[in-house]
């Protein structure tokens, strides 16, 4: 009878603390895990989540080079991860003298949007959109369409 009510005890106990703590957290894809590192390198270049106002999974973008300037090369993410493509609701591109190109299609190709800063909801036509991602120093604004 003891065997059995410690049993008892351990399944309830095991299933109480699954419905603490198991069923936070936000809605998210089966593809789509809720932390995601892309790029290589040890420095943050961006950070892209999949809902509005930086909500659900989000897909940080690492580079080897630290920051951006007129002498550094630019951070080129020509595909994103597999689960990633068109999911894209907000970003945040750390530095002042960062800012980015959003673009429609794999290989920095099509249609591109300008993102810069904190941006809590992509520019109008572009929630669900980007494909792929270059983040460079932001002086050097080439106009977008």
């Amino acid at each position: 009878m003891l065997k059995r009510l410690r049993s008892a005890t351990l399944i309830a106990s095991a299933i109480c603390t699954s419905l603490l703590f198991g069923t936070t957290g936000t809605a998210q894809a089966a593809d789509t895990p809720l932390i995601t590192r892309f790029g290589s390198g040890d420095f943050l270049a961006a950070t892209a989540w999949e809902h509005s106002n930086y909500g659900g999974a989000y897909l940080q973008f690492f580079s080897d080079i630290n920051g951006c300037s007129p002498t550094t090369p630019s951070h080129k993410y020509d595909q994103l991860p597999q689960g990633w493509n068109d999911k894209i609701s907000s970003m945040r591109i750390p530095g002042s003298l960062c800012g980015g190109y959003a673009f429609d299609h794999i290989k920095r190709y099509g249609p591109m949007t300008r993102v810069d800063g904190n941006i809590p909801a992509m520019p109008a036509g572009w929630n669900d959109r980007v494909s792929s991602l270059e983040v460079l120093y932001a002086w050097w604004w080439p106009t977008a369409t």
